[in-house]
């Protein structure tokens, strides 16, 4: 019984792992510390402080691995393969985000990119609420931050 719970709640802990580390990598080599070219736009006057991203974030990731091991742990009922791929799909969106936006400054693209994903969210999270309602509800405060980022690259996209 207790190796059985280990190895169910051990792919609980890759899950985060791997959201945490990958997206930990991608904030550090895309960061915008000291880059003149972020701190030269025009940005809202709600941006928060960057130390905001920072937390923000990583409680977002581990909301998102844990709805996604809901769903992966719900196998069997319908819907699930093709949820849990659409949700790779949507991840590796987030993930190039900051690299749209930071690396190649296309402004246009990254507010097209976080619309899309914001979409993609907005299905996902009723999908995930057919096969398991806590799955979506884990969902809501990264659809509610991922909103605010739509306004925020918006904003800079169309003030720049």
């Amino acid at each position: 019984m207790i190796m059985k719970d280990t190895k169910k709640y051990l792919s609980l802990i890759v899950l985060i792992v791997l959201f945490e580390s990958v997206s930990a990598a991608i904030g550090v080599s895309t960061a915008p510390k000291g880059d003149i070219w972020y701190e030269g736009l025009v940005k809202s006057a709600l941006t928060p402080p960057d130390w905001v991203f920072g937390v923000v974030w990583p409680s977002l990731y581990l909301l998102m691995a844990f709805a996604v091991w809901l769903i992966w742990r719900s196998a069997g009922k319908p819907g699930v393969a093709p949820a849990l791929a659409i949700f790779g799909v949507h991840m590796l969106m987030n993930w190039s985000w900051n690299f749209v936006f930071f690396e190649f400054h296309m402004l246009l693209a990254a507010f097209a990119l976080i619309t899309v994903i914001l979409g993609l969210l907005s299905f996902l999270i009723v999908w995930f609420f057919t096969i398991r309602k806590t799955a979506g509800l884990l969902l809501l405060p990264y659809l509610m931050w991922v909103s605010f980022a739509t306004y925020l690259s918006g904003y800079i996209w169309l003030m720049n």
